[in-house]
C-alpha cells in the first residue's frame, strides 16, 4: 500500500507541474502542440482518478513498478522549444493520438492501472485491432510533440522514455501472459 501511495504522489506532482510548464506556454504562446499534450496528459489524469479498478491480482514485482515510476517522470521532462515550429501534420497526428488513448480508455473502462496486473482481459472494441493502443497513443504524442519542439533534451527525453515504454510492454506481456486468456489473445491481436 506505501508503494501505491508513493507512486500516486510522485506521478501526481510530476504531472502537475508539466501541465502548468506547457498550459503556460499555450497561454503566453498560443502554441497548439502545448494544448494538445495538456489535454492528452489531463485525460490520462482524469481517467486514473475516476475510472481505476482494483486488479484481480496485483503486481508486487519492484522492477516493474520502477519501470512506470521512471518513464511517468521523464515523460514529464518533455518542454516546449524556445522557437515555436508547430506543423500541421504534427498537430493532426497529435489529434490522432488523442483519439486512439480516448477509444483505448473507454474500451478498458475500469480496468485501468499503471502497473502490469490483472484486471480481466480487453479484447473489444480498440484492444481488438491493436494490444496496447494506449501506449501507440502515448507514442504518438511523443513523437509529434517533439517534432514540433526540437531540443537536445526533448530528443533525449523521447529516447529514455521509450527505453522505458518498451520495458512496460515487456513487464505487461510477461505479466499477463501468466493467464491462458492473454495468450490466446496475443495470438489473434
Amino acid at each position: 500500500m506505501f508503494l501505491e501511495g508513493a507512486f500516486n504522489v510522485i506521478g501526481a506532482v510530476t504531472f502537475l507541474l508539466f501541465a502548468a510548464v506547457v498550459i503556460m506556454d499555450f497561454y503566453t504562446t498560443h502554441r497548439l502542440s502545448s494544448l494538445l499534450i495538456f489535454i492528452h496528459t489531463f485525460m490520462f489524469v482524469v481517467f486514473y482518478i475516476v475510472r481505476k479498478a482494483p486488479p484481480k491480482e496485483t503486481n508486487w514485482s519492484i522492477r516493474d513498478w520502477l519501470v512506470v515510476a521512471g518513464s511517468m517522470v521523464v515523460y514529464n521532462f518533455l518542454a516546449p522549444a524556445a522557437q515555436i515550429h508547430d506543423l500541421f501534420i504534427m498537430q493532426v497526428l497529435q489529434i490522432i493520438a488523442l483519439g486512439i488513448f480516448l477509444a483505448g480508455m473507454l474500451s478498458l473502462n475500469k480496468s485501468f492501472g499503471l502497473v502490469a496486473a490483472n484486471r480481466g482481459i480487453k479484447s473489444s472494441g480498440i484492444y481488438k485491432y491493436l494490444r496496447h493502443p494506449l501506449y501507440a497513443a502515448y507514442f504518438l504524442e511523443g513523437i509529434a510533440f517533439v517534432a514540433q519542439n526540437m531540443t537536445a533534451r526533448n530528443i533525449i527525453v523521447l529516447i529514455v522514455w521509450t527505453v522505458f515504454q518498451f520495458l512496460r510492454i515487456f513487464a505487461e506481456e510477461q505479466y499477463l501472459s501468466r493467464d491462458l486468456v492473454y495468450v490466446d489473445y496475443m495470438k489473434k491481436v
